[in-house]
């Protein structure tokens, strides 16, 4: 009896052995778990994210062009007079600030003055509404003496920058009061504007036509060739086809038309062509767009990898 209950004590201790050597030596610590330890941090990702962008291209990168900005060019027109004909030239100017319409055409006014009193020194503002211009004068009336020529002068002017600036009427006040003695025709308080056929332009080249003026300068095709264009594609065909007399030249020798595209008020013309400089191509081009009411051309030169951006008015 005594070896049986010893052999039953030898087997009972052989299994308590048994079963604690199975436990697992760290049974009480925390085992991250498989997803746990693969999960990347928000630093981590965040830097991944970094990484790719840098490596794709962006929108906005630069294509090869080179972008010229003009911040104004406004129109300013000048009459001459050579031997028995008389003509009115029209060149740009370019502003190195932004303007607005009103302070645009009010600087077209004052360095189109032919007067021989310089009668737009003595405008202070100008502001334009519906179509109309109200232009207010200070230091007495301005065109109260106006020699016949200088009448004459005046209304071409009024009535090529109103076609520029899509004015239909030029009001006047003097001193804070309505009207202005204008000339020969007496007191006026408004001026119509009279339409201006549009044909597109061509450069002047005669030295004595430039004599005080910097180039480029240009002379309307109408002043040559009656007939009105209504549309600007047209009136770059025509310009583009133009055979210019003696003492002009075409604003598109040695230039091709590629591409016209019409967005709204915007317009972009797309070129071909090697030119030592583009400003007279773009002044041309800037001249007939303002006569179609464009606020914005862009002038693309595939051959000189320029695109060229101006506002209008």
């Amino acid at each position: 009896m005594k070896k049986l209950l010893a052999l039953l004590l030898v087997i009972l201790l052989t299994v308590v052995a048994c079963n604690t050597s199975e436990e697992p030596e760290d049974q009480g610590a925390e085992t991250p778990s498989e997803t746990e330890t693969e999960q990347p941090t928000d630093e981590d990702t965040e830097g991944d994210t970094e990484t790719e962008s840098d490596d794709e291209p962006s929108d906005e990168e630069d294509d090869g062009y080179t972008e010229v900005d003009y911040e104004a060019v406004v129109p300013v027109v000048t009459h001459v007079f050579d031997e028995n004909e008389e003509m009115m030239l029209i060149h740009m100017e370019t502003s190195a600030d932004p303007l607005n319409q009103d302070e645009a055409l009010m600087m077209s006014l004052q360095l189109s003055d032919q007067t021989t009193n310089e009668a737009f020194t003595g405008l202070m503002s100008v502001e334009i509404a519906d179509k109309e211009a109200t232009l207010n004068f200070e230091g007495g009336q301005p065109f109260v003496s106006l020699a016949s020529a200088e009448h004459m002068m005046l209304d071409q002017m009024f009535y090529q920058l109103g076609a520029f600036y899509n004015i239909d009427t030029f009001i006047f006040t003097v001193d804070g009061e309505a009207g202005v003695d204008y000339g020969q025709v007496g007191f006026i308080e408004a001026l119509p504007v009279e339409d201006m056929a549009v044909t597109g332009v061509v450069e002047v080249t005669n030295e004595t036509l430039l004599e005080g003026y910097q180039a480029p300068v240009y002379r309307s095709i109408r002043d040559m060739v009656p007939l009105q264009l209504d549309s600007f594609e047209e009136t770059l065909n025509k310009t583009a086809t133009f055979v210019a007399p003696e003492g002009y030249k075409r604003v598109f020798e040695g230039v091709t038309i590629v591409d016209v595209k019409e967005t709204g008020a915007q317009i972009t013309l797309t070129v071909t062509g090697e030119i030592e400089e583009d400003t007279a191509l773009v002044h041309a081009l800037a001249i007939m767009a303002t006569a179609f009411d464009f606020d914005t051309l862009t002038v693309v030169n595939e051959s000189m990898m320029t695109r060229t951006k101006v506002t209008l008015y």
